[in-house]
């Protein structure tokens, strides 16, 4: 597919981890070095964008201003579905350093999903083992 081909945005994944909150430093870095350093990720399979909102709303401002500057590169990856490419935006925001604690969580929660499976099934078989599960618990999501 060629680099040049529209990418749609998705609001999920733009908003996925919040404001970048160096903005500012991005933007005099990039007005520094002429050009964007660090290429768009878009999602090959749904042509969506998952990673560069605001490099690209940057790039977008500093022409606005008048600056030239080089078009965007655009890098396509592929991935098998939807859990997947949030499991990416969420490894790579996190190395940036753009999360918080809470969407740390939820990163590890979509990566140890096998991890998590087995520890829910040995819970059962040691409610059932000890008479049942604890009445006063809240039921857990699926269950009614």
């Amino acid at each position: 597919m060629n680099n040049s081909t529209p990418y749609r945005h998705d609001p999920y994944f733009k908003n996925y981890c919040g404001e970048n909150p160096n903005k500012g430093q991005l933007k005099e870095a990039i007005l520094v070095c002429g050009r964007v350093l660090q290429a768009l990720v878009v999602w090959l399979e749904e042509n969506v964008l998952l990673d560069g909102y605001t490099r690209e709303a940057l790039h977008a401002e500093i022409i606005g201003e008048g600056t030239e500057l080089p078009p965007l590169e655009v890098v396509r990856l592929s991935f098998a579905n939807r859990q997947e490419a949030e499991k990416y935006v969420l490894n790579h925001q996190d190395a940036m350093r753009q999360m918080d604690k809470n969407k740390r969580a939820w990163r590890y929660v979509l990566n140890h999903q096998d991890e998590i499976k087995v520890i829910r099934a040995q819970a059962r078989k040691n409610q059932s083992e000890a008479g049942g599960a604890l009445s006063a618990r809240a039921p857990t999501q699926g269950q009614k």
